[in-house]
């Protein structure tokens, strides 16, 4: 099934608005990941009722929208693991991105999974996180993509720290793995 000529909108203006924001300052790097993150949510909430229709897995009637398991786990279940690891290492922009995420955790110039309500580093989980994203199976990699993605969203939305010049580096290869994410999935839904 298409997306709707409303959802296809809603992505268009969203993108349009992405792609206005020059990134010149740490606030617009912020602003951009941000944006982008709304029109990847909206995707992945059509990916995961794809699923739901097609009866892939089972959504409780009376729960609330299972945010993180699509964002991480039913995206990768609906565009398939091997499509979506292809996806991001024969695009050279994603895959130097994906590199930038790993020099980050290797170099501890930012904490990525954060612990606790004061949200503390946690070195062992990053390191964990590292791992998968060095892994031999292009799916295991491609799913700790999605978890970094995800977990900067979180920290970035839930967060309450200053602003930092090295948040931009980390939110450089999210913006542009997101956006590698949003063409993707516009694809397989289209």
């Amino acid at each position: 099934m298409a997306i709707s000529q409303e959802c296809g909108a809603f992505i268009s203006r969203w993108m349009h608005k992405a792609n206005l924001i020059e990134l010149d300052d740490l606030a617009s790097y912020f602003d951009r990941f941000i944006t982008l993150f709304v029109a990847y949510n909206r995707l992945y909430a059509e990916a995961t009722f794809e699923l739901c229709r097609a009866g892939s897995i089972k959504l409780r009637p009376h729960a609330n929208f299972p945010d993180g398991k699509a964002a991480k786990e039913y995206v990768v279940q609906f565009l398939g693991e091997h499509e979506l690891a292809i996806g991001f290492e024969s695009d050279a922009a994603t895959a130097a991105a994906v590199e930038d995420m790993k020099t980050l955790i290797a170099d501890s110039r930012f904490n990525i999974l954060l612990k606790g309500p004061e949200a503390k580093s946690d070195r062992r989980r990053d390191q964990q996180l590292l791992a998968r994203l060095e892994s031999h199976d292009a799916s295991i990699r491609a799913k700790a993509v999605l978890e970094f993605v995800y977990s900067v969203r979180c920290n970035t939305l839930h967060g309450s720290k200053s602003f930092e010049p090295v948040q931009a580096e980390v939110l450089k290869p999210c913006i542009t793995v997101v956006d590698r994410l949003i063409a993707l999935l516009l694809l397989r839904l289209s």
